[in-house]
């Protein structure tokens, strides 16, 4: 039996592609960010981050994201992690990365509600979100 078929066309799949950020301080704590109740997950832990934007890169991504949330200038990003799942019938890929925080005066955006400077263990003690937790555990 041959099952070559010249009319076979793949369904074409996409991910939608995001990132997390575990920014560490000059004594090596890490920003965790409180969602505001504006956003879905209010109330909740994460790490600074979300979807990348068309023509984008993976790394301007993260910085844009970090930017626009925190206003902090970070060093020496480096993925460290992956993440897959499917959420609504999409596929997506988290990028977990670390990287250095210029300085610790964060200014938030509309996203989050409050932030803290903490060790891993304390963070994980925290009400995470699913992707925050995950890189948090990842996170060496």
């Amino acid at each position: 039996m041959n099952d070559y078929d010249p009319d076979f066309s793949p369904k074409k799949s996409y991910h939608l592609v995001g990132g997390k950020a575990i920014i560490l301080d000059k004594d090596r704590k890490i920003l965790v960010l409180q969602r505001s109740d504006k956003t879905k997950g209010g109330g909740k832990w994460s790490l600074p981050g979300g979807a990348m934007e068309h023509n984008e890169t993976p790394l301007d991504s993260i910085r844009r994201e970090i930017m626009e949330e925190t206003k902090l200038e970070v060093t020496d990003i480096k993925m460290f992690s992956l993440k897959s799942y499917s959420y609504k019938g999409d596929s997506v890929l988290i990028i977990g990365y670390v990287c250095g925080a210029e300085s610790d005066e964060i200014i938030l955006n509309w996203e989050h509600a409050n932030y803290k400077w903490l060790t891993k263990d304390e963070a994980l003690k925290l009400d995470l979100t699913q992707d925050g937790k995950y890189f948090l555990e990842q996170f060496k």
